[in-house]
Parts: structure tokens; sequence; C-alpha cells
């Protein structure tokens, strides 16, 4: 799976991580491809803190799920 992560941070503070088919992704010039990584569990353990998901991105329930327990992990 492809991850993008978005360049700018919102109100300075966090910046969020979208899958490839997000109807949010920025353009090119906004976002920074991840390299291919199998799960959202993986890209998180390398990425800082401050790396919010995207709920639009994984609005089916079982993505819902797993974006709810990341970011609580996360301290979100």
């Amino acid at each position: 799976m492809i991850f993008y992560l978005e360049r700018k941070s919102r109100l300075n503070k966090y910046q969020f991580l979208h899958i490839a088919e997000c109807e949010l992704l920025p353009l090119e010039d906004g976002r920074i491809e991840l390299e291919n990584h199998e799960s959202l569990s993986e890209v998180l353990s390398i990425l800082p803190n401050n790396i919010k998901i995207c709920s639009y991105c994984f609005k089916n329930k079982s993505n819902q799920l797993a974006t709810k327990e990341a970011n609580e992990k996360r301290n979100f």
C-alpha cells in the first residue's frame, strides 16, 4: 500500500497521512510519497507522533476502527 504524508502541518501541529486513493490527498507538490508498506501500523511505527491519520481515507468500518485505535495510541 502506498501512503502519502502532507508536507505542511495544519495549525502548525499535525501532518496527515493519506492513502493513494484518498479524495483529500494534496497535489503532488503538497505531499511526500512514502515507500510501499504492508500496513498502517508499519508506517506509523517509523513516523513521529505529530502525524494524524486521515479519517476520510479509512472510511469503511474496518479501516475506521484501525484509524481510531492508531490515533488513540498516538494520544489524539
